[in-house]
């Protein structure tokens, strides 16, 4: 482990099994940030039920702090595979959104894509735009658990 992350591996995907590869994986590159995102959201919605229904604090305390730790880390988790750099699944949206001339600086990218994401998060240049975004989810989250519960 590097810098507190690197135990995840990439799942391999054969964009030429897909009906249209480029799209296609766009969407197979967007599934880990919405499960990422729809676990944190789970896990917020038992946090507050915990809160609310749980009363002996022998039992509360740790679901508690469980449920908090998931629900954080989901959203930090989600939030940073968006970063569009190869490998993480930001960077697998690149080829869609870039015209095909484009695709040969891609390339470059993806080869050195890891160096740069790992300079990144020693330097802990991540936080500039990770704190704003996990802020403004932070709250959109909150915002629909009060709508909902």
């Amino acid at each position: 482990m590097l810098a507190g992350f690197g135990w995840a591996k990439p799942v391999p995907v054969n964009a030429y099994n897909l009906k249209h590869p480029i799209r296609d994986m766009a969407w197979v590159a967007v599934a880990g940030p919405i499960s990422n995102f729809l676990v944190a959201f789970i896990a917020l919605v038992a946090l507050v039920l915990a809160q609310q229904y749980v009363e002996e604090p022998f039992f509360a305390g740790p679901i508690i702090g469980v449920l908090r730790y998931v629900y954080l880390f989901n959203v930090g988790l989600g939030i940073f595979n968006l970063i569009p750099l190869p490998p993480l699944d930001g960077g697998h949206f690149l080829p869609y959104l870039f015209p095909r001339a484009s695709w040969t600086s891609l390339r470059w990218l993806e080869q050195y894509g890891p160096i740069i994401l790992i300079l990144l998060v020693m330097t802990n240049m991540t936080r500039f735009f990770m704190a704003p975004l996990f802020g403004l989810l932070n709250n959109f989250f909150i915002w629909l658990v009060r709508l909902i519960l």
